[in-house]
């Protein structure tokens, strides 16, 4: 049952972010969602360990947002990454280099969503390493020298942040 439920949540999350939602969800046949009680208690406790500073919650509660299952516009989801992202969510980072390449929520800056796509390809994944080869077709080769400068920034302030943590 929450396999199913957040599986939803998920697909409509993610027609959402691709700026298909209608016909995607139709297409998926996908109905809007009536929360159980239990899925309620399930959202409030996502809701809880995000303001604690969860990192997977936030991301979580950004994708709910996006999902028009939790309240909160596409500015208060853009805040969960950001906050799950400086945590090193790659999820979360992965949305940010989309939301900025694309201009979505954001003003465009194809440099930083280079930035969080290096960041995310520098962890083994794919899709990090496919947002990159994306954007770095459309950078100078100036603008790829700085993306790339911002994400070693980045990685070495997070280093020391979570060292801070030790």
């Amino acid at each position: 049952m929450h396999l199913k439920f957040f599986s939803r949540c998920l697909l409509l999350a993610v027609a959402a972010l691709l700026s298909v939602g209608g016909s995607l969800a139709q297409e998926l046949e996908i109905k809007e969602l009536e929360l159980t009680a239990e899925q309620t208690a399930q959202i409030a406790e996502i809701r809880q360990k995000a303001a604690r500073g969860d990192a997977k919650s936030q991301h979580s509660i950004g994708m709910l947002i996006v999902a028009s299952i939790e309240k909160g516009t596409l500015k208060d989801a853009i805040e969960w990454f950001r906050k799950a992202a400086h945590q090193g969510h790659a999820d979360a980072q992965l949305k940010l280099g989309h939301l900025y390449s694309q201009g979505h929520g954001v003003v465009k800056n194809d440099i930083e969503g280079y930035k969080w796509y290096l960041l995310v390809a520098s962890k083994g994944i794919e899709e990090g390493s496919n947002g990159a080869k994306i954007a770095e077709s459309v950078l100078s080769p100036e603008q790829r020298a700085e993306g790339q400068r911002l994400a070693a920034e980045w990685q070495t302030e997070f280093e020391k942040r979570q060292a801070a943590k030790k």
